[in-house]
């Protein structure tokens, strides 16, 4: 056996249990229900102050679109895991955890 061969084998050996690793955490993160962009948008509203509990501010948080976010908002409220407040007189929306939300992070 060459010395590429034992390289390649070794980095196989490596790679294999990272990723079964890998997998088993994608999977977990489907959890509950969640997916693993709602799940990170219940890690960045448990962090948030009254001040970035925002759509606007989780958008640009997670990078991604209004649509995204607005649909993610959406779906982690009806599943009850957040709840939406007015903020102040504007149209501007407070994000909170509900209960379930919690409960969700704390597992």
């Amino acid at each position: 056996m060459s010395s590429d061969d034992e390289e390649s084998g070794d980095g196989r050996m490596i790679a294999w249990p990272l990723e079964r690793l890998a997998r088993v955490m994608r999977a977990r993160e489907h959890e509950d229900g969640l997916n693993p962009a709602q799940r990170e948008a219940l890690r960045y509203l448990a962090r948030a102050n009254r001040f970035s509990s925002t759509p606007g501010a989780l958008t640009r948080y997670l990078g991604a679109t209004k649509g995204t976010i607005s649909q993610t908002v959406m779906a982690l409220e009806r599943k009850g895991y957040i709840a939406k407040a007015p903020r102040d007189a504007r149209k501007a929306v407070r994000l909170s955890l509900t209960e379930k939300g919690r409960a969700a992070l704390a597992t």
